[in-house]
């Protein structure tokens, strides 16, 4: 787990929904309490094209598993790509970018 401590200073991470509706739900958890908020639609191919453009920083994406994470094999992305079940409404694709120079190393 030390890894992935050491990985937060050069590590962002989004996430957005896959689901072919909106949620109510959703948006009253990632709203908290605020009266308005923003939807921007779009697909894979897209966000991975425009993510690819920026050049100072090494972008990974998938689908995220909603599977109980094991102690065996544990590294940046498979800590961000898997949740446990209770979180499958979400239906969630996960970005996460390294800087460039931390992906390097």
């Amino acid at each position: 787990m030390t890894n992935i401590e050491s990985y937060k200073s050069h590590t962002l991470s989004n996430c957005w929904t896959i689901s072919d509706t909106e949620s109510y739900a959703m948006w009253k958890i990632y709203l908290n309490g605020q009266p308005e908020g923003i939807a921007i639609k779009s697909n894979v191919g897209e966000l991975k094209s425009c993510l690819n453009e920026n050049k100072a920083y090494t972008f990974y994406s998938g689908k995220v598993n909603y599977i109980p994470l094991t102690h065996k094999y544990i590294d940046v992305f498979s800590v961000s790509t898997n949740k446990r079940e209770p979180y499958s409404y979400e239906r969630e694709y996960q970005g996460t970018s390294f800087s460039a120079i931390y992906a390097a190393k």
